[in-house]
Formats: structure tokens, C-alpha cells, sequence
């Protein structure tokens, strides 16, 4: 299988294109799950035991009818559910042809050939194929253009912090990440998102330079 390299921005656009064309870029935080259900067409079908069993949270058939979460991860675990179902749209968005004729070829039609599908692949396609899916459920979760004018009006709550630490003589690599931890934890109920996934989107989209 065939995999291209894809750029952040190229993502980005994936991601804002998919919520300006669906009319979801309104307001946050994004409704995942009116987007797959109602604008996508996409069944929401939680299984017990699937992350004990295949070791994973989610996934979805070729035929792009139903996406596959944990049921305990979606009953218990919102954000974590919310991220879940957003890599999954990635996949969609970004994956649907690649995987459509992938899956024809490996005669894809149950979580269990899913699985012997999945483990086939190479590894740094795999890794690709993951870290693609990733990005792009933060670009939907976090919209870009919220994330930065949100940041920028945290962003003076933290002026004294970054004034101690430099008074302390630490370096900006030393007392960058504590910055970024405490805006994300400004952030985070805004969004609905975990702290790590924020994180990674204030670094990935390159709003962590604005901390001198």
C-alpha cells in the first residue's frame, strides 16, 4: 500500500476545508459526533472489549458505514472518545480511496481482517498511516484559527511565570513547556480535548515561537 508524505498545512486545509464545507466552523468545541452521524452518514458503533481484545480504540470498514469505538472509552472517557472518532474522520478524509481499494484487495469486511489488514502494513507506513490520523483529529478538534486567538489572549496570564523562570536564569527550553502546560490548561474545557492533544497543537502549529 501506497502512502503519501503529507504536510501539517496540507492537514490543516483537510481538516478546516472538511468543517467550513459540513457548516461546522462556527463554534467550538466541534460536535464530532453530529459530524459523523448527521453530516457523514457514519453509525457510531461502540464494542465491548475491543481495546482488551485487538488492542486498539477505533476503527472503520471499507464500506465507511460504521465507525468502531471501545465501549468503555466511549462511555467513560469523552475526550479520549472525542480524539477517537475524530482520527477515525481523518482516515476518512484523508484515507477513503487509499483504504478503499487496499481493502478490496485484502478482502477487508470484519474487525478481525481489519486487524490482519492493519498489521500487514509495513511499519513506517503504519506509522504514517497513524501519525496522519492523529494530526488531523487535532486540526478538527482544535480549528486553527480558534486555537491562536484564544492563545493570544492567554498567552499575558503567563508573563509573570516566564519572568521568574528568566529571573531563576533558566533557558527558554527549560520553562517553554511549563508555559505551554499552564495556557493549555486554560484551554482545554474550550475545547474538550486532553492536555497532550493541546499541547501537540500549540507546538504543531508553531504558536509556542510567541513565547520569548
Amino acid at each position: 500500500m501506497y502512502l503519501p508524505w503529507l504536510e501539517n498545512e496540507t492537514i490543516d486545509d483537510k481538516a478546516n476545508g472538511l468543517l467550513n464545507r459540513l457548516g461546522r466552523d462556527d463554534e467550538i468545541p466541534i460536535d464530532i459526533e453530529m459530524i459523523i452521524e448527521d453530516d457523514l452518514n457514519i453509525e457510531i458503533i461502540p464494542v465491548t472489549n475491543m481495546q482488551q481484545d485487538l488492542d486498539i480504540e477505533g476503527f472503520t470498514l471499507a464500506n465507511w458505514s460504521s465507525i468502531y469505538i471501545d465501549e468503555h472509552v466511549y462511555t467513560n472517557c469523552e475526550n479520549r472518545a472525542r480524539a477517537t472518532l475524530a482520527h477515525e474522520v481523518g482516515h476518512f478524509e484523508l484515507h477513503k480511496d487509499i483504504l478503499n481499494q487496499a481493502a478490496s484487495d485484502h478482502g477487508v469486511h470484519d474487525k478481525y481482517s481489519w486487524m490482519d489488514f492493519y498489521n500487514s502494513m509495513k511499519d513506517n507506513i503504519r506509522q504514517r498511516f497513524e501519525y496522519q490520523g492523529y494530526t488531523f483529529a487535532g486540526m478538527i478538534l482544535v480549528p486553527t484559527r480558534y486555537l491562536t486567538s484564544l492563545f493570544l489572549e492567554v498567552l499575558p496570564s503567563t508573563q509573570d511565570q516566564i519572568s521568574d523562570a528568566k529571573a531563576a536564569k533558566l533557558r527558554r527550553k527549560d520553562y517553554l513547556d511549563p508555559v505551554i502546560e499552564n495556557i493549555a490548561i486554560k484551554l482545554v474545557p474550550q475545547f474538550e480535548v486532553s492536555m497532550s492533544l493541546l499541547k501537540r497543537r500549540i507546538y504543531n502549529s508553531g504558536l509556542e515561537e510567541l513565547i520569548k
